[in-house]
């Protein structure tokens, strides 16, 4: 199917293309996420939120207990620092080991200008990108009582 074929089965079709947004979503969380091999480790417990957006199209949220995990203000910041770093990437796979993920990488998950960059503003990018990537993960620390008394002022 070409784009234009695509954009418009999706436009005449919203309610079976929300359906099967749903089922491709179930599909991974049981038999990937939830089976047996555990490639994020045992899930003990999991809550899952569907948002849709402007467009209409469905996004998910999930909040995860890992058996073993590691806890913020208990173990030590390296440690969580390194099960972050193992299981989230910033970067752009081999384009000749696996172009197929090269191009979903390149075309969904990289930052690209949109007219809402420029919205009420006369600059490149209100959002300020591009941004390079944080050379590792940053843990950022909700502030006590104190230091939220100091925010407000």
């Amino acid at each position: 199917m070409t784009w234009q074929d695509k954009r418009m089965w999706l436009q005449r079709n919203p309610v079976t293309a929300a359906r099967h947004i749903d089922y491709i979503f179930e599909q991974l969380w049981e038999k990937v996420i939830l089976s047996g091999t555990h490639p994020v480790g045992q899930i003990l417990i999991y809550d899952l939120r569907k948002e849709m957006q402007g467009r209409g199209t469905a996004h998910f949220h999930a909040a995860v207990l890992v058996k073993g995990a590691t806890q913020l203000n208990v173990d030590p910041e390296e440690e969580i620092v390194a099960i972050a770093d193992k299981f989230v990437k910033c970067v752009l796979p081999d384009k000749v080991e696996n172009y197929e993920l090269y191009q979903l990488v390149l075309t969904r998950q990289i930052y690209h200008h949109t007219r809402t960059c420029t919205k009420k503003q006369i600059v490149t990018c209100r959002f300020h990108y591009p941004r390079p990537p944080s050379p590792q993960t940053v843990l950022a620390h909700v502030p006590n009582d104190e230091d939220a008394s100091l925010i407000k002022q």
